[in-house]
């Protein structure tokens, strides 16, 4: 029983990835690449994935990543990516096909660990939820003695970001925010 709602928990997550986060690469990469990556997530001893419930459903998660530089590798070696990204290219026009293309070459790297993804079902959006999953993403992070805890996002989620602690620290394609842990800065000097 308990492996099957584990299941249906995972597909729920995969599914409100692809409807919510149109322009990420698993998205980009069609619906059963999702749930490959969540799947993979799951598994990873990089990766953390934490999910909260309104109603007895999952209503939004969020992915921590210790390690964000190798993720691509990692996906490359436990995911069906090449056959994704032919299957991708095959239906779709070519100057999406160029976009998509564009998107997965020239994501910028990451040393830091990372929030990866924030979703909330737009039907609990308003409740705090997101804000819950940054804070405990945030004490995840805290528990593994990260220094730092990262996040990219677009200019609209700068503010939320802040609010919650982040400072700018780099525009670039995305903003990244940063927020370092105030249990870590005796370390720092």
């Amino acid at each position: 029983m308990k492996k099957n709602r584990e299941k249906l928990e995972l597909n729920t997550i995969a599914q409100l990835h692809y409807e919510n986060l149109p322009t990420s690469l698993p998205t980009l990469l069609g619906p059963s690449y999702v749930k490959k990556v969540y799947s993979y997530f799951k598994l990873s001893k990089e990766e953390h994935l934490l999910s909260i419930s309104e109603n007895n459903k999952c209503s939004g998660f969020s992915i921590y990543s210790a390690n964000p530089t190798t993720l691509s590798k990692r996906l490359f070696s436990n995911t069906p990516i090449i056959s994704s990204c032919i299957r991708m290219f095959l239906s779709q026009s070519m100057l999406k096909s160029y976009q998509s293309l564009k998107t997965i070459l020239f994501n910028e790297p990451n040393n830091m660990p990372e929030l990866l993804y924030l979703c909330v079902n737009q039907k609990y959006r308003g409740l705090g939820l997101g804000s819950k999953l940054v804070k405990d993403t945030i004490n995840y992070s805290l528990s593994r003695n990260d220094q730092f805890l990262s996040v990219r996002c677009e200019d609209h989620l700068v503010e939320f970001y802040t609010n919650l602690g982040f400072k700018l620290f780099m525009k670039k394609k995305y903003n990244i925010l940063i927020i370092e842990h105030a249990s870590n800065k005796s370390r720092l000097g």
